[in-house]
Parts: structure tokens; sequence; C-alpha cells
């Protein structure tokens, strides 16, 4: 049995739609387990493992990094780099 513990929002990045960048604002639950105490974030399915992207997004970057160039791919994720500031991007856990 888990008990709430607080609540946070969060910008997940989904996939583009008419040339727009998309961001899911949502409410993240954290919840205390009462078994051993610690407190965890909530596990959507649909998040990616790097919980700051769609998987439907992480699978489309992925599905782009096969199939074009690193050139082509390069834009999106200097934009990804840049957005998220000095923090790690975590690519290689997108999924």
């Amino acid at each position: 049995m888990h008990s709430h513990y607080d609540k946070r929002i969060r910008a997940i990045r989904d996939l583009d739609c008419c040339e727009k960048r998309i961001y899911l604002e949502l409410e993240v639950r954290r919840v205390q387990c009462s078994v051993c105490g610690k407190v965890k974030t909530e596990r959507l399915e649909w998040l990616a493992k790097n919980p700051h992207f769609t998987r439907r997004f992480a699978m489309n970057v992925g599905k782009m990094c096969r199939e074009q160039t690193v050139s082509r791919v390069g834009g999106l994720l200097r934009y990804l780099v840049r957005r998220r500031g000095t923090q790690r991007t975590g690519f290689g856990t997108f999924l």
C-alpha cells in the first residue's frame, strides 16, 4: 500500500504537431511506500525511461537516428540539450 506524499508539475516533451514543439504539462505524484518507507515517483507507462520525454517521442528520435544523417537529427538534439541546460540529457536511457 502506498500513501500520497506530494505532487509536482512536470513538462514532458512529446512529438511535434504542425511544426510546433509540444510539451505536456502534468501533475506527477510521489508516494511513500508503507513497507519500506521510501518515497517514489509514480510510473506512467507512456513515459520513456527518461521521464522528461514520452515513449513515442523517444521512439521517433531513435527511428530518426537509424534512418537519417547525423546532421539532420542534430538540430533536434541540440535543441534538447539547450532546453535542459547543463543537465544530462539521458539519450542513452530513452527507452
